[in-house]
């Protein structure tokens, strides 16, 4: 996923998303920061968000890669830390 469209999915998670799925906060959490707590976890922010900015359509590109990122770190055990 390319740094614009990161942002973006970051940006639509927090346009609200988050008071669903509050286990990251806004003001102390970036991109670098989920990264460190969870790669799975940063993965699904940006699935979300970019779920979100496909607007329940079909999925974009880059929301069907985090899918099949998500499923991969699922299966490899790869959801907690780093």
């Amino acid at each position: 996923m390319s740094n614009k469209c990161r942002g973006e999915a970051d940006g639509r998670f927090y346009q609200g998303c988050d008071n669903y799925i509050n286990v990251y906060d806004r003001t102390q959490d970036d991109f670098d920061s989920l990264r460190r707590k969870s790669v799975f976890g940063l993965t699904a922010v940006m699935m979300v968000g970019a779920r979100v900015r496909d607007g329940g359509g079909t999925r974009s590109a880059s929301c069907a890669a985090c899918v099949e990122a998500t499923k991969r770190m699922g299966r490899c055990g790869k959801c907690g830390r780093g």
